[in-house]
């Protein structure tokens, strides 16, 4: 009798073995697993933070470039209106010209001009 207690005791001893020895394995296959699933956790993290960072930056740029164009935008309004001021200004010089005959200054080129025309054509 005893022999078959020693027997059965053996046998469940090494059942407990069995089962100690396969829990281990699977607890160390769900530790790697868990370690892996964290390693491609961190990646995706830090892959998602560089993604956030570049639209960020993205949107920074284009808000500046957008900020750019109004600015270039407004200098050619206002380099428009100064052309449209010059051109008033002109129109009115011309305007008053016409009616008050050539000025002070326009007097001696006219009469430089009107005596070349009376010199012979070799000179």
């Amino acid at each position: 009798m005893d022999s078959k207690m020693d027997d059965f005791q053996n046998m469940v001893l090494k059942a407990i073995q069995d089962g100690m020895a396969n829990h281990l394995a699977e607890r160390q296959a769900v530790e790697a697993a868990m370690t892996t699933a964290t390693g491609v956790c961190d990646d995706l993290e830090r892959k998602t933070t560089a993604g956030r960072d570049m639209a960020n930056n993205v949107a920074a740029r284009k808000k500046e470039l957008a900020d750019t164009i109004e600015e270039s935008k407004s200098a050619a309004r206002s380099n428009q209106r100064a052309v449209d001021d010059v051109k008033h200004s002109f129109n009115q010089a011309q305007g008053l010209h016409s009616e008050t005959g050539p000025g002070p200054r326009e007097q001696p080129y006219q009469q430089e001009q009107d005596a070349n025309m009376s010199l012979p054509y070799y000179c």
